[in-house]
């Protein structure tokens, strides 16, 4: 095994691919991850994609579009912000952010310039 991993059975342990290294992700942070995509979707919801939480918070898009549909087996009261889990830095956040943003002014423009054809 490499000098990175510990050694764990393998059901246990879940590895986190970042451009450059394998980061271990702990049980205890996988177990925050759907209060860290709930707050995602209740702050930006109508800016971010499921694809987009999905990247963000290293999860699947079913996943992500079973919280935000309310189809989880627990209710989330709690939500937490990724960046205090570590799950994405600030850096990533905020460039998901503007990206949306942009995306829906865009929308916007062609939705008026559509609107001033007809």
């Amino acid at each position: 095994m490499s000098e990175n991993k510990p050694l764990m059975p393998l059901a246990t342990a879940v590895w986190l691919v970042d451009n450059t290294a394998l980061s271990y992700l702990p049980l205890s942070v996988r177990q925050e991850r759907p209060k860290a995509i709930a707050w995602l979707i209740r702050e930006y919801g109508k800016i971010m994609t499921d694809t987009q939480i999905a990247k963000l918070t290293s999860s699947t898009k079913p996943t992500v579009a079973n919280i935000r549909a309310g189809n989880q087996s627990q209710p989330i009261t709690e939500f937490r912000n990724p960046t205090d889990l570590g799950l994405c830095s600030y850096e990533e956040l905020e460039q998901l952010v503007e990206k949306g943003k942009r995306k829906i002014e865009r929308e916007k423009k062609a939705k008026e310039k559509a609107d001033k054809q007809q």
